[in-house]
């Protein structure tokens, strides 16, 4: 990419997974910045590693109603029913496709 990008992630960020996301999105030049109590974002990466999203998560999302969410899904993850028109980038099955997956939609709405 010519310019970087900066993008929010919400979720476990020591989850293995998602640590490997974060070096691989950095290494196509786009910076991650994991959401912090009362950060205002417009997208986010919605990390998925368990059944359940934590009270932080939720809140966060609360907070920025209007955020435009980029669901990943991760081993041991499920979208919550409130997300199912949204298509995720499932690292479960083609962690490489959904890795350009996800870029191509960084690309898009950042």
């Amino acid at each position: 990419m010519s310019d970087k990008k900066t993008i929010y992630l919400l979720g476990d960020t020591e989850h293995a997974d998602v640590s490997e996301l974060i070096t691989a999105l950095n290494d196509v030049g786009v910076e991650v910045k994991p959401v912090t109590t009362n950060e205002q974002f417009s997208v986010v990466i919605l990390c998925v590693t368990n059944t359940e999203l934590s009270k932080e998560v939720w809140r966060a999302l609360d907070a920025n109603r209007t955020a435009r969410i980029l669901p990943a899904i991760f081993r041991g993850g499920s979208i919550p029913a409130i997300f199912a028109g949204i298509k995720p980038a499932d690292f479960t099955k083609n962690s490489a496709k959904a890795l350009a997956d996800l870029t191509y939609a960084i690309r898009k709405f950042c």
